[in-house]
């Protein structure tokens, strides 16, 4: 009975989100909301453009997250999955945020693909770097749910093999899949970044250079969300099917102590790295690295008198 409650739910939230977008003028209030988080001016000139590009991102990933939390509650609702020390819920939320960076990410790439508009470059003292635009915590923690994801997928297999637990049938290509798939989407995010990196940034004045930092900055922290989501998707996925097959309950059957174990493993491991980027402000962190007091230009892209 939670799969029609997760639905309304996901709807809610993304009807919600567009409609917040809904007209030019609640576009551009949400672009002056975005330039205090990260204490940028909007210049009169600049907010419509600014507005429509956020705009576009944001309606696009809720609409992405909608419709994949929306498909993935459905299937396992039909599916005749039970709750086992996983809960569906979950695994519909999650696809609800791995789409939601899905769509914004596909925008924002759609975005930074286009040509490049002649006109002038103000020069930067320093080339920046991947660690500029996304903070540490975000980029570290994709690569340890990349190898948590492995560590699971094996240790099942490892289980499995010994005979110490029964755990059935192992789905050969979902563990595959929960091993590699991981590892190639943060090897992905690593090149992609590096791809952007490397463009150039033409920008007339300080204040142009930095909004365009700021949506770089975006692009590249929802391409490393996609990474973070994939990597808990796949064992999440593993756990539930294996764990589905399994018959009785624990302690009689050390199986549904495994996968509950893992499961709970994983969810920890995962909101941890939600919490710790929370906690540094990350929409704030190019502007502490590219932008911080002293830096040539820092004074002229303050937030001033952005409304």
């Amino acid at each position: 009975m939670e799969q029609p409650f997760v639905v309304a739910f996901i709807v809610l939230v993304a009807a919600g989100v567009l409609a917040r977008r809904a007209t030019p003028a609640l576009r551009r209030s949400a672009a002056h909301a975005h330039a205090r988080r990260i204490d940028l001016r909007l210049e009169p000139a600049d907010e419509d453009a600014v507005a429509t590009r956020l705009a576009r991102r944001t309606c696009a990933g809720v609409l992405a997250g909608a419709a994949l939390g929306v498909l993935t509650a459905v299937v396992l609702g039909r599916s005749g999955v039970e709750d086992f020390g996983w809960s569906p819920t979950w695994l519909s939320f999650l696809a609800f945020f791995l789409g939601t960076a899905l769509g914004s990410a596909g925008v924002a790439w759609y975005e930074s693909s286009r040509p490049l508009a002649a006109g002038p470059r103000v020069a930067r003292a320093t080339v920046p770097s991947h660690a500029d635009y996304v903070p540490r915590v975000e980029r570290w923690g994709a690569r340890a749910m990349a190898v948590l994801s492995a560590l699971v997928a094996l240790g099942l297999v490892v289980l499995d093999g010994t005979g110490l637990v029964e755990l059935g049938d192992l789905p050969g290509a979902l563990v595959a899949v929960t091993i590699v798939g991981p590892a190639l989407a943060v090897l992905a995010d690593e090149l992609a970044a590096r791809w952007l990196i490397g463009r150039r940034q033409v920008a007339a004045s300080p204040l142009a250079l930095a909004w365009d930092d700021a949506l770089r900055a975006g692009t590249l922290r929802d391409s490393v969300t996609v990474a973070i989501c994939a990597s808990a998707f796949a064992p999440f996925v593993l756990l539930g099917v294996v764990g589905d097959g399994l018959e009785g309950g624990w302690p009689a059957n050390p199986g549904v102590g495994v996968i509950t174990g893992a499961f709970l493993v994983l969810l920890l491991v995962l909101v941890g790295v939600g919490i710790a980027s929370l906690a540094v402000q990350p929409e704030k962190h190019f502007r502490r690295r590219l932008w911080s007091v002293g830096t040539p230009g820092a004074a002229e892209v303050a937030i001033g008198g952005a409304r």
